[in-house]
């Protein structure tokens, strides 16, 4: 959904409880030399539910910072370097909660950002410290958590898995990522030599995120994609490393995340 000027975004819903499952992106956007301010109201959300908030038009953009839980007065008011913001609202298949409300504006400033930016380099100070369950294992930033599954599913086994989890079919966006969830499957996979699924499915010639996410980065190997299927799995025992098209009812491991959760 895109927003113009002004307005006021909420979840699907409120003030009543938001659904199960939703995948939910506001683009806000405003006058070229303005920025935009987001100022949350209030919000209430489920455990391992999430608000992202991205400096930019989509969610390849520079991450902001994830609202988990409930309304925190330290960290409700944001502000983008530009004039688009996009906001990304997830809720799993198993809990919900009343939601959220927010208003945004345009600003006119010649000063730097009042929201600091993440690096390449280090994980961003507005970013609570985060947790995962047991059995879980944060990225390098702590914003997601990840598990991998040994037991070889095909895509869509793999996919019905994730949900039944409250998380979702990995997907990867950026080369840091890449590296690290190679890193991940080789820690699990010893001397094994296995591709392992991810999210990322090809529908009428397009290939998408399972978790409707924007495909802002891929990593196929030379040759890939080829004709072998219409999903992708992950290649991490090879050099150079990389993702391969494989038959979607190919067995093989998977890796499940979720967005992480704010230490108590």
């Amino acid at each position: 959904m895109n927003y113009y000027t002004y307005g006021t975004i909420v979840s699907p819903g409120f003030p009543s409880q938001y659904g199960n499952s939703l995948n939910c992106t506001y683009i806000l956007q405003v006058a070229q030399g303005s920025v935009v301010r987001l100022n949350f109201e209030t919000y209430t959300l489920a455990s391992y539910d999430a608000i992202s908030i991205y400096d930019g038009l989509n969610e390849g953009s520079p991450l902001v910072y994830i609202l988990t839980g409930s309304f925190d007065p330290n960290n409700h008011v944001f502000q983008s370097t530009g004039p688009y913001m996009a906001v990304r609202f997830l809720s799993d298949s198993i809990l919900t909660a009343q939601g959220f409300l927010a208003t945004f504006n345009g600003v006119i400033t010649t000063g730097p950002p009042a929201t600091p930016r993440p690096t390449t380099t280090s994980r961003p100070s507005t970013i609570p410290a985060r947790k995962c369950a047991d059995g879980w294992v944060h990225d390098s930033y702590e914003m997601y958590c990840y598990k991998y599954f040994p037991n070889g599913l095909s895509w869509d086994q793999s996919l019905q898995t994730c949900g039944s989890q409250g998380s979702q079919l990995l997907t990867v966006h950026d080369r840091q990522q890449e590296m690290d969830v190679l890193d991940f499957i080789r820690s699990n996979q010893g001397s094994l030599t296995s591709r392992v699924w991810i999210g990322l499915k090809k529908s009428f010639g397009n290939w998408a995120w399972s978790d409707g996410t924007s495909v802002s980065y891929l990593a196929f190997l030379p040759g890939e994609p080829s004709s072998a299927g219409n999903c992708a799995a992950a290649q991490g025992y090879t050099n150079p490393s990389g993702w391969v098209a494989l038959d979607c009812s190919t067995a093989l491991p998977f890796i499940c995340y979720h967005n992480a959760l704010s230490k108590l």
